[in-house]
């Protein structure tokens, strides 16, 4: 039997995600894979023990898996979290990631995977699958006749048993673009203005949105305007500005429309019942002659905060402290942690250098901070008073600074196996991120903390606290 050579000397993961309504399935599919891609581990998320943080759990899995499975059946069905975890998936590491879509045969891929391997469940299309280079580098070994016919047989017979129509997810609308005259030649591409597209909503979701009636003939800047609760929409609209929630999911249906699977921008908003809802595109259709086209969206409901481009005091400094904690989790520990091993592993099991990771985290938090607001390249905002407002914009300015170096730093360490100027810069950065933590993390308690109920400032002898200042 030929052997295949492994990455690791540890099994390699599958991550197999799918709807908890299709458990059973899931579980089938599980156990065939173990079968017909010897030697791999096949994960689900019902492997997770109970108790365990559960979010965190699968971010690890999808992190370290090999490659991903998704167990697709219909478009009607709400795969907005299973979309979550391929997009998830693909954004680790700057290689290719192997990413694919088991259905039934006589359903097509759904659009946010339209571009990604689609394996039909049909005997000729699974065994490919199974022996072919999707699974290299995480079975130990190809499978035998017997082994594939077993796992052929059994996975054809499952996916074509599952139902593959289902009720429509609800709430959702479908905009459609005014055309032909929303189409405008810019570089080359065709720009759709989404602004004044037309929104077609039935009873069922108009309710859940909380409107009486659907509206007939509504744009749809004037409908998302309409369930959003934002008390500077009428000033907005008066002054010609677009909310930033808006803009970003603007730029996701522009995604949409041009193919773009690498995922959509996170839109979150406020409705005017309380929730935090998130607009998702999970259908678009084109008709032949490119003049019109329609968006399937749903909202589904979000647990972030809604996004904005112009955060008030206490939103940058709990904004700043949650970015200043990441920082510390995602990069600063781990980093320096592994920069200080007498014998330096610059790569990780994907094969990514260690720089090439580290810039990608670096990224990673300066689109969260920009997603809310917070832009390093403006003006320093006024958030503390006397000379606590000139300690941070000195902080700022030195963080500011080490964050601009860092990215070339770490890319000249993957050049060259030489990551002192790295390691430097990481620690000068720790230094950064305690100063600033002293004097935000008291400026909120002073802002939301009761003067009766605050801790006294702690005097260890050694300094006087930058809280005090």
């Amino acid at each position: 039997m030929v052997r295949e050579k492994s990455n690791s000397a540890r099994a390699m993961k599958v991550f197999l995600s799918h709807k908890q309504k299709f458990e059973m399935q899931a579980s089938e599919l599980q156990a065939a894979l173990k079968v017909g891609v010897p030697g791999a581990t096949v994960f689900r998320s019902e492997d997770i023990d109970k108790g365990k943080e559960w979010r965190q759990m699968i971010d690890g899995e999808l992190d370290d898996a090999k490659c991903f499975v998704l167990l697709y059946t219909s478009p009607e069905e709400d795969w907005s979290w299973c979309f979550y975890e391929a997009g998830r998936f693909l954004r680790k590491g700057r290689k290719p990631r192997r990413v694919g879509c088991l259905h039934p045969k006589n359903v097509e891929l759904p659009s946010p995977l339209a571009n990604l391997q689609g394996i039909p469940a049909k005997p000729d299309d699974i065994r490919n699958w199974l022996k072919g280079d999707f699974f290299r580098g995480v079975r130990s070994r190809l499978p035998n006749k017997r082994e594939l016919d077993h796992a052929v047989e059994a996975i054809e017979q499952f996916v074509s048993g599952m139902p593959a129509t289902e009720g429509i997810l609800k709430p959702y609308i479908s905009i459609v673009p005014n055309a032909p005259g929303d189409w405008n030649e810019q570089g080359g591409e065709r720009k759709i203005d989404f602004s004044n597209a037309l929104v077609d909503i039935d009873k069922t979701s108009a309710r859940d949105l909380n409107l009486s009636d659907p509206p007939q003939n509504l744009e749809l800047l004037p409908f998302l305007r309409r369930i959003a609760s934002d008390p500077t929409a009428q000033t907005r609209k008066q002054s010609g500005k677009i909310e930033f929630w808006i803009t970003k999911f603007f730029e996701s249906l522009r995604s949409a429309v041009s193919g773009d699977t690498n995922f959509q921008e996170e839109a979150y908003f406020r409705h005017k019942t309380g929730r935090i809802l998130r607009p998702v595109v999970v259908g678009y259709d084109r008709s032949a002659s490119d003049s019109v086209c329609k968006l399937r969206v749903i909202f589904a409901d979000a647990f972030g905060t809604p996004l904005t481009d112009s955060p008030g005091l206490l939103q940058r400094l709990s904004i700043g402290a949650r970015l200043a904690v990441r920082t510390r989790l995602e990069i600063l520990d781990p980093f320096i942690g592994s920069l200080s091993q007498p014998e330096l592993n610059a790569r990780d099991r994907d094969g990514r250098d260690l720089g090439a990771r580290l810039v990608e985290t670096l990224n990673a938090i300066v689109r969260e901070a920009a997603a809310h607001g917070v832009r390093p390249d403006g003006h320093a905002p006024t958030l503390f008073d006397g000379s606590a407002q000139n300690r941070y914009e000195e902080i700022r300015d030195r963080g500011v600074d080490i964050w601009n170096k860092l990215e070339e730093a770490a890319k000249q360490g993957d050049r060259t196996g030489n990551y002192a100027d790295t390691k430097g810069l990481l620690k000068g950065l720790t230094q950064i991120n305690e100063d600033y933590l002293a004097l935000v993390l008291p400026r909120l308690e002073e802002l939301l903390v009761p003067a009766e109920k605050r801790h006294p400032p702690m005097i260890t002898g050694k300094a006087t606290p930058v809280a005090s200042l």
